[in-house]
């Protein structure tokens, strides 16, 4: 079978079946968080789940929906920066409603949730299968603060793993392991943290999907720490969570080790696109 690659948008062919089924995500995650808010009754069976998941919803429209629509608009113009941002609005999508998934009892929205997740983690996979990784690699190699990247990745992915097993593994010990929906945050963390982890391997040692990766999932960590930030201003005006400037500090100074390398990664992938256009 004949693939067509644009030596500008290493992509060879699905671009548009990946097109269609990563809006049909993003429209997707639109309506679900839009119905949380507008009827959080109806869509939450408890006032306990609601708290959990209200603040989310809002953020989802604040962050996952901007970021899902301008990675869309620069993928459907076939500009390199989309290629490599859409990565991280999948994953950010997909780490979201596998908590929601498995944080609420089962109902019709389940099926809603897990189609979500099937959608963002096909897309994933269709446009991972079809990048040209080496070409991305030479276009980017040099530019992109590899070392930097890759320590980040590795050192929060296994931060998360280890943080994430101390609140499942205590429970296996005792005898008293608590319904996977109570630690449906901590499954999820554990699931995106070993891509963190692989990610920065993969560049550390510039291997050429490592540069495919690198962008997408820096942006889908930064994106989860703004979002928890927001949470934290958000909840207390929707459920009436106690609000405290601790959490909200201590998540930035976190995030701040994830911001930088993002924007360094970022201005790297912009400088190539300006001298491919200088040249």
């Amino acid at each position: 079978m004949n693939k067509s690659i644009n030596h500008t948008f290493p992509l060879e062919g699905q671009k548009a079946v990946i097109f269609i089924l990563s809006l049909a995500a993003a429209l997707l995650m639109m309506a679900l968080s839009g119905l949380g808010l507008a009827f959080p009754v109806g869509v939450y069976p408890s006032q306990k789940i609601a708290e959990t998941f209200l603040a989310n919803d809002l953020v989802n429209i604040i962050v996952g929906l901007p970021l899902f629509l301008v990675s869309l608009i620069y993928f459907r113009r076939e500009k390199l920066l989309g290629l490599l941002i859409l990565p991280g609005a999948l994953i950010y999508v997909a780490y979201n409603y596998f908590a929601y998934l498995l944080g609420q009892p089962f109902s019709w929205f389940s099926a809603l949730y897990l189609l979500l997740i099937v959608l963002s983690g096909y897309s994933l996979f269709q446009l991972l299968g079809s990048m040209d990784h080496q070409a991305v690699k030479e276009k980017l190699e040099g530019g992109v603060v590899e070392r930097l990247t890759g320590w980040v990745l590795v050192s929060f992915g296994l931060a998360f793993i280890a943080l994430a097993l101390s609140e499942i593994i205590p429970g296996i010990l005792d005898g008293s392991i608590p319904p996977l929906g109570e630690k449906a945050v901590s499954v999820a963390d554990i699931l995106v943290s070993i891509g963190w982890v692989i990610g920065g391997v993969m560049l550390l040692r510039r291997r050429a999907p490592g540069y495919s990766l690198g962008l997408g999932l820096l942006l889908a960590a930064s994106s989860l720490f703004i979002g928890l930030i927001l949470f934290f201003f958000f909840a207390p005006l929707l459920t009436g969570r106690d609000f405290d400037w601790i959490e909200v500090l201590t998540v930035f100074g976190m995030g701040m080790i994830c911001f930088v390398p993002t924007f360094l990664f970022y201005r790297g992938v912009i400088r190539f696109k300006q001298e491919g256009t200088v040249a």
